[in-house]
């Protein structure tokens, strides 16, 4: 597909209907909430009798004295920055901070989503699981949920644009650096820059030797991935050495996690039960669930993958509702009755769609991926907030997005009634987590 053809394709239209999830979730589902538990008011005013509400407590402590910890300085420098400019207290400020900043993202999102969508049907439905996801009560918490998702979503814009751009100027390398320095401030982010770039680039090169008539603009996206990885380093290097100032280590802000009951170690029964909403047992499994399709035509040695997205996506329906019991069952499905055959999908390979946005699918999918894995591999009693990270962030979506626009979508049985259900499921589990901030229940 010719660069022209494939920027209409993903050129901004005018239909306005990718905006109704946000219509729905500013005139329903909050107002909903409200009528279900009057708290989330004054628990969102910083009334109510009780506000040691998780991490908004550290946030506010920050933005009135800073100091080097493991919350990351940019969400409480702008919360200081508000609240002095607004004269409104700082819980207040944190909370109409991020849900004015969530409501961009949100609708910077869409637009994205549509950008990516090759008609109005899909566009509609992938933000409306995006908009409605069970996270998107992390916007207007307080938390730096929706900072770090603005910062992403202008991320992933950018790499959007300079895939399908022949020549960069000054400013592009500009932007692309100065958006990763902000995010590299605003969470821990180097590792899962470093693990997505790294991994994305090595499957691009396995796969173009794998199909030598596969042409790629490699040296675009090591150059892409230089400027990310050296900017959310320069980030970190800018509140490593603020830490160094307050004697506290360069490497402060990850040791204080130690802290946290976490540690590096193999715990399989994550795999089976993660001892927390099951959310987190979606957001461990999820990102590889995207991601396996793209091994449909991957080989390495004698061992071929193309199995890995066919056990999967078979139960897709069971898999997506309780993961450990989806994958088995199709596992002993194959064993029992012997069925299983290779799909004849050499198609896949000439999906010019997916193969322009290659490196953007496996950015995002092992974006996502890392941090389940992170979150699996360091925490000891329970696998607490892998759907926050995966669900309330934008990679997940953009993947799943690519993944549904290509031809890889094949995989995907009864993609109609699996879409409805599955928003069904999370307009349902966002009403409870709204309500749940209105009650002080935990939200991780």
């Amino acid at each position: 597909m010719h660069f022209n053809i494939i920027m209409k394709k993903l050129s901004l239209n005018n239909n306005y209907s990718r905006l109704l999830p946000i219509i729905f979730l500013v005139i329903v589902v909050l107002p909903l909430s409200i009528v279900f538990n009057a708290d989330i008011i004054s628990r969102a005013l910083g009334t109510h009798l009780s506000n040691q509400y998780n991490d908004l407590n550290h946030y506010i402590n920050l933005a009135d004295k800073f100091k080097c910890w493991a919350f990351y300085p940019l969400w409480p420098i702008l919360i200081r920055i508000f609240s002095t400019i607004s004269t409104i207290d700082l819980h207040r400020s944190a909370i109409i901070l991020s849900s004015v900043i969530g409501l961009i993202a949100l609708f910077i999102g869409t637009n994205t989503i549509n950008r990516l969508s090759i008609d109005n049907r899909l566009s509609l439905a992938l933000s409306s699981l995006y908009v409605l996801s069970p996270m998107t009560v992390f916007f207007f918490v307080g938390y730096t949920e929706a900072l770090f998702s603005l910062e992403s979503w202008i991320l992933l814009a950018i790499i959007i644009n300079l895939t399908f751009r022949h020549s960069w100027q000054m400013h592009d390398y500009i932007l692309l650096f100065s958006i990763c320095i902000a995010i590299g401030l605003t969470r821990a982010s180097i590792l899962q820059v470093t693990f997505s770039t790294l991994g994305s680039l090595a499957l691009i090169a396995i796969k173009s030797k794998l199909d030598k008539n596969t042409q790629s603009d490699f040296s675009r996206y090591i150059k892409i991935s230089l400027i990310m990885v050296t900017g959310c380093c320069v980030g970190y290097l800018l509140f490593g050495f603020f830490c160094l100032s307050e004697n506290m280590g360069f490497f402060a802000p990850f040791s204080v996690q130690e802290e946290w009951g976490k540690s590096l170690g193999f715990r399989p029964m994550f795999l089976l039960n993660t001892r927390s909403p099951i959310i987190d047992l979606w957001g461990l499994y999820y990102p590889f669930i995207i991601l396996t399709p793209y091994f449909t035509d991957f080989s390495l040695s004698k061992i071929r993958f193309r199995f890995l997205p066919q056990v999967l996506y078979q139960n897709l329906p069971l898999t997506l509702l309780l993961p450990p019991l989806g994958i088995l069952s199709s596992i002993f499905s194959n064993l029992l009755n012997r069925r299983y055959k290779p799909r004849q999908d050499s198609d896949l390979v000439n999906d010019i769609y997916f193969k322009d946005l290659e490196f953007l699918f496996l950015y995002c999918s092992l974006f996502a991926l890392s941090h389940a894995l992170i979150c699996f591999l360091t925490q000891e009693q329970y696998l607490y907030s892998v759907g926050r990270y995966i669900f309330g962030q934008p990679y997940f979506y953009v993947a799943l997005t690519i993944l549904v626009n290509s031809k890889l979508k094949v995989f995907i049985k009864n993609p109609k009634s699996t879409f409805i259900v599955s928003l069904s499921i999370s307009v349902i589990y966002l009403l409870k987590n709204f309500i749940d901030f209105g009650n002080s229940k935990l939200l991780l």
